[in-house]
């Protein structure tokens, strides 16, 4: 079923809030990886959830990483149990909805508000 843009878009926003109001939504300044390895990206979730209030980012449950077209990133990432990379421009509220924790670059966050 056919949801109205702007509609999508007010969901979206609410969404994010909440998440950013409860702390399960992450602003990095970059996604990145120096090498395309599945265990780099590991050792990144792994420092993020050393990060006081985020301690359960490195345990079972869905996380979503909104990046931008990075290749290495998605490869990196790709391997990773309950981890889902998505693009900002690719994102929707069920999405979302359907995660515990969302981590996402500080260039995107302004992409998101263009979607």
């Amino acid at each position: 079923r056919k949801i109205n843009k702007k509609v999508r878009q007010k969901a979206l926003f609410m969404i994010l809030g909440k998440k950013n109001a409860d702390g399960e939504m992450i602003i990095v300044d970059k996604i990145s990886v120096a090498e395309v390895k599945t265990k780099r990206a590991q050792e990144a979730l792994i420092a993020l959830s050393r990060i006081k209030g985020l301690e359960g980012l490195n345990k079972k449950g869905t996380k979503i990483i909104i990046a931008a077209q990075d290749k290495n990133a998605q490869l990196a990432f790709r391997n990773i149990a309950d981890v889902k990379i998505v693009e900002a421009r690719n994102i929707n509220p069920l999405d979302l909805l359907s995660v515990k924790y969302v981590v996402v670059g500080r260039d995107d966050v302004l992409k998101l508000s263009k979607t």
